[in-house]
Formats: structure tokens, sequence, C-alpha cells
């Protein structure tokens, strides 16, 4: 029988992004600016939910997965996988808590 192994802890999304713009020296302004360079108005990105997101408050979505690949480079779907993982993370976590 294989035993499953679950991560010791996960980390948001928000963590990862605030590595990437400390690495570029990037501001959240400067970031969302960028982040809305190709951006229809009605899919922009506000400073407020990156800061959200930078301080776990909020999720990424596909919308902002995508925005973030523009800005950065990366693909939508790092972004959603970072997001996917933690939610995963947290239910496990949930459920282990309330296990006998």
């Amino acid at each position: 029988m294989t035993e499953q192994r679950h991560p010791a802890e996960c980390f948001h999304p928000g963590e990862f992004l605030a590595e990437e713009l400390a690495a570029r020296s990037w501001t959240v302004a400067e970031f969302t600016r960028r982040c809305n360079q190709k951006s229809r108005k009605t899919w922009l990105t506000t400073e407020a939910a990156v800061q959200e997101i930078l301080d776990r408050k909020a999720r990424v979505d596909a919308v902002t997965a995508f925005r973030f690949h523009q800005a950065l480079g990366t693909s939508a779907e790092y972004w959603q996988n970072l997001q996917a993982a933690y939610d995963s993370w947290q239910v496990e976590e949930a459920r282990r808590s309330v296990a006998p």
C-alpha cells in the first residue's frame, strides 16, 4: 500500500507574486499598469485587486491569471495551478483538522 504524501504547507499565489515583483523591482502600480497594457476596459486589473492577492485575501481567477501572464511572461496556467494547489491544500487541512 502506497502512503499518500501531503505538503507540510502550500503557499498562496500572492506569495509567489510578491517574489516576482521583488525580483523585478516593480511596485504594485507598475505591475498593475503592465497587466492592463493590452486589456479591454471591462477586464482591467486594479491596484487594490493586486494588493488583495498579495495580502492573501483574494484568489487568482482565470482573467487575473491571464493578466499576470501578460505582465510577467509566465503562463496563465502557472497562476491557475498555484491557486488550485493552494485551494486543495486548504480543503485538505480543514478536513484533517476535523477528522478523528
